[in-house]
């Protein structure tokens, strides 16, 4: 490829795709969401029970379980306080630190 060609490539302009999406938003349900298990009450519960002579495990009502079972699997929300100076992302920042001078030292390159 000469030269010239080479320049005119560059002196193109880019093309974009032009094309866009807009998703429509979900109105806002006045009814609280009231579900909370999958499965309903006096379920058996399959796969649960592993020692022998057991009795079968059965699913509950869900007012019987604690109210922290339900929020285990939701990412943890930091409070503002935490965000500032000195707070979690300095703490993060630090351990990063760390991590990578112990690399350094361990005569890691990177990729």
């Amino acid at each position: 490829m000469s030269l010239s060609a080479f320049a005119s490539v560059l002196r193109r302009a880019a093309r974009l795709p032009r094309t866009a999406r807009a998703y429509s938003e979900k109105p806002p349900s006045s009814a609280p969401q009231t579900l909370l298990s999958t499965c309903p009450a006096d379920t058996p519960l399959k796969g649960v029970n592993y020692l022998k002579g057991q009795t079968t495990v059965v699913a509950r009502p869900d007012e019987e379980y604690p109210e922290w079972l339900w929020k285990v699997l939701r990412p943890r929300e930091w409070p503002e306080s935490e965000m500032g100076p000195g707070g979690l992302n300095l703490r993060l920042a630090v351990a990063a630190a760390r991590v990578v001078s112990r690399l350094a030292s361990a005569g890691f390159r990177g990729l």
